[in-house]
């Protein structure tokens, strides 16, 4: 018979035959114990035939003592037997819910600090140890509101945010159930931050007659701040050295000494978001200013076919003044230590700087004027030292510039003291370093 049969039975027994049992248990191990005593009847001689009979009836309860006696040991191995269980499937489930008290684990959540993102995608895993998760229950809130999206069976949710989030801070909440009603949640924020760094003041923007000038710009951010370690400059595609500070000033002298003509600068700036801005502007190195001096005369229809380069043996102001009229010299550029150059004369007039001079055959009337270009270069000529490598910049390009426009080949440039023994300048000029820095420009 099979157990569900047994188990009936047993039911059965508990309810229906609690009298019978007891009926078992009082009389059937009396008689047990008064039949295990009691011998076999003997009749005595003489005894009649009545008292026979009365006898036999006494049996009879002695019988049915034993009777109840063996029912109710029958009944006593039925209820003393353990019979097997049978379970449906849904018990076991019922059990392994009761036992699990293990919350789900949430981990692994974004955006977290901040985003440039006005709809960013918000991401997070949820998981669970015991009987799983409650998938028609796990959500996430964002600014208090349910989002549509569901939690995967593998346990992500990932969904982008359905409208534009404003900037600033944003709270987001990932609620987890499982199936056996264990409950978590975990909180966190972030910031949007979608604006631009704002770019302004730069300088320099107008032509300008410095050959090193110094770059300026102000750049600020109005969310979550400049991120520093980015924001730069750029001049003429070549990134410098100096850093924007903590109040989002930039200023630093150009290294290297900028050839006449244009130039283009670009500040490139992130914030902490990864938003990014650049500003764009140009400007003019004119590199002399254009003066009139005093002294100066008629080429005569002669074209320049040498360049002559002098040192003022004094500074500024002074040997300015003295080539502006101080007395009958002139040139056509004047150089100063810093590189600023400053034009005094034009090319197709004669500069008053030969003097009594000639050079390879060449020289009108005892004189190179009429025939030459002349650059005065500031310094006391006392040696290579003497002259700063701005100036040695500012010189080569104007050479060369004379030679592209005049057709003046290197072994028509010469000093002061190539054209006449009366002169000794430029003293201690460095000619290598010059035609490096000529023979470097194209």
């Amino acid at each position: 018979m099979n157990t569900l049969f047994w188990s009936k039975v047993r039911q059965r027994v508990r309810k229906g035959t609690i009298v019978l049992t007891l009926t078992g248990l009082l009389l059937g191990s009396p008689a047990q114990a008064l039949m295990a005593t009691q011998g076999p009847q003997k009749a005595y001689a003489g005894q009649s035939q009545e008292s026979k009979a009365d006898t036999a009836p006494r049996i009879q309860p002695t019988l049915y003592a034993q009777a109840f006696g063996v029912f109710g040991s029958f009944v006593q191995a039925i209820m003393a037997i353990e019979l097997p269980q049978k379970t449906t499937a849904a018990e076991p489930q019922e059990s392994k819910k009761d036992a699990d008290k293990t919350k789900p684990y949430i981990g692994k959540i974004s955006p977290y600090k901040v985003t440039k993102l006005s709809q960013p995608t918000v991401f997070a895993q949820v998981w669970d140890k015991g009987v799983g998760l409650d998938l028609s229950k796990t959500h996430v809130v964002i600014d208090g509101k349910r989002l549509p999206g569901k939690v995967s069976p593998k346990g992500v949710f990932k969904e982008q945010i359905p409208k534009k989030l404003s900037n600033g801070w944003h709270f987001v909440a990932v609620k987890a159930w499982d199936k056996a009603k264990n409950y978590t949640q975990t909180n966190w924020s972030f910031e949007v931050d979608a604006t631009k760094p704002y770019i302004g003041k730069v300088s320099p923007y107008n032509p300008i007659n410095r050959r090193q000038p110094t770059l300026y710009a102000e750049v600020w951010d109005k969310g979550v701040g400049l991120d520093l370690s980015k924001t730069h400059v750029v001049i003429d595609g070549k990134r410098l050295s100096g850093k924007v500070s903590s109040k989002g000033m930039f200023k630093q002298r150009v290294p290297d000494y900028l050839d006449v003509g244009w130039h283009f600068v670009a500040v490139k700036a992130w914030d902490k978001a990864g938003n990014y801005s650049q500003t764009d502007w140009s400007f003019e190195v004119r590199g002399h200013k254009v003066k009139s001096a005093k002294y100066q005369s008629s080429r005569k229809g002669h074209k320049p076919k040498v360049i002559v380069l002098h040192s003022t043996i004094g500074t500024y102001p002074g040997d300015y003044r003295t080539l502006m009229g101080g007395a009958k010299v002139s040139a056509h550029f004047y150089v100063r230590k810093s590189g600023y150059i400053v034009r005094l004369v034009p090319d197709r007039i004669a500069a008053w700087h030969a003097g009594r001079s000639s050079f390879k055959g060449i020289g009108t009337d005892g004189s190179l004027n009429a025939e030459s270009l002349g650059i005065e270069i500031e310094s006391k000529g006392r040696g290579p030292g003497d002259y700063t490598k701005a100036q040695i910049e500012a010189v080569a390009e104007i050479v060369k510039n004379w030679q592209k426009k005049y057709g003046i080949s290197d072994k028509y440039v010469t000093g002061h003291s190539g054209i006449t023994r009366r002169k000794s300048d430029p003293k201690g000029f460095p000619w290598g370093d010059f035609w490096n820095r000529v023979h470097s420009l194209k």
